[in-house]
């Protein structure tokens, strides 16, 4: 991905950040792989990446604003989902 990024502001292609807080695990709200449940697909299927993740993020000490601000800065635009208003509400605070 760091090759990726230069090669396309070079040749003038939009580069859009997509899912910039990894699906939550970089908003710093989690500090360690049990801190998702049992039944989340995060726990159950990707394991692995979920965990490095936290642990990248915890170590890096990243939040919902740090993981924002470095995907606005590298691309045209983001694109997020929130699965509530409160998720939102806790983004534009």
């Amino acid at each position: 991905m760091i090759k990726i990024i230069p090669y396309c502001k070079k040749n003038k292609l939009k580069v859009w950040g997509r899912m910039p807080l990894a699906r939550g695990l970089l908003s710093g709200k989690y500090k360690s792989i049990n801190s998702l449940s049992k039944k989340d697909v995060r726990f159950i299927k990707e394991k692995k990446i979920s965990e490095q993740i936290i642990n990248f993020a915890t170590k890096n000490k990243i939040n919902t604003l740090k993981a924002l601000n470095w995907s606005a800065k590298r691309s045209n635009g983001i694109v997020m989902s929130f699965k509530d208003l409160q998720q939102l509400k806790d983004i534009l605070i």
